[in-house]
């Protein structure tokens, strides 16, 4: 999550019966391309779907996790708290669920071949893509930006929590209101920046409160950024 040249967005289109969903990229890329993300390492990279050199893509979130080495997974699975890790107390906080697995599937990738041609960022406001992209040096703005997420079974939360950034010259808190209900399998967690702390010449802006829900399903106001190399 948390590359550069940033090109026009992805523009939603409808979902499709089952778990498939279209949307059309703009602009269109110059050859037929796989969306896939990489839970599992860059060497076991699954495959969520094709964009085609019309600026189509469609998109299936029945990820098949068959065919990946039960040896490579459990390096990969954490539970439903370090999920949730950006909580001072996580560990506190989810005590009760330390059986319960999860998987973030990280940025959803762009492939020609076995070759990374791009990737694609989810966002509300394109302005939002600078920091997701790379917060340490763009500055944070109101909106919200999702990721792709997997548990093992059903799991909600409500709850509140700090996350707590040491500086020099003091500490820096952002404080978040979380509220998901999740469902077996996958979902999308949005972060939404709702205040920032400003920024400096030595920092840059971060966020100071955030509300944290969840998606079964593609959100409505996410827009796909897509950068390509």
């Amino acid at each position: 999550m948390k590359m550069p040249i940033l090109i026009p967005l992805f523009l939603f289109a409808l979902a499709t019966a089952s778990a498939q969903t279209t949307a059309v990229v703009s602009p269109a890329p110059s050859k037929p391309l796989t969306i896939a993300t990489t839970p599992f390492g860059m060497d076991q990279k699954v495959t969520l779907g094709n964009l085609d050199k019309s600026g189509k893509a469609t998109v299936d979130l029945e990820m098949d996790f068959s065919k990946i080495p039960e040896t490579v997974k459990k390096d990969y699975w954490i539970t439903i708290a370090e999920l949730f890790g950006f909580c001072d107390n996580f560990q506190e906080l989810f005590s009760n669920e330390k059986e319960l697995e999860a998987l973030e599937t990280g940025p959803l990738f762009l492939f020609a071949d076995e070759e990374i041609a791009g990737f694609i960022t989810l966002v509300s406001d394109p302005a939002m893509c600078k920091w997701v992209n790379d917060p340490g040096y763009g500055d944070a703005v109101p909106g919200s930006y999702f990721e792709l997420v997997y548990v093992g079974r059903n799991f909600d939360f409500k709850g509140s929590c700090v996350q707590t950034t040491n500086l020099e010259d003091g500490n820096l808190e952002t404080s978040y209101e979380i509220g998901v209900d999740l469902g077996a399998g996958f979902n999308f967690i949005e972060y939404k920046v709702e205040s920032v702390h400003a920024g400096s010449e030595e920092m840059a802006a971060s966020p100071k409160r955030v509300v944290v829900s969840s998606h079964s399903e593609i959100p409505e106001n996410a827009l796909w950024m897509a950068y390509y190399y």
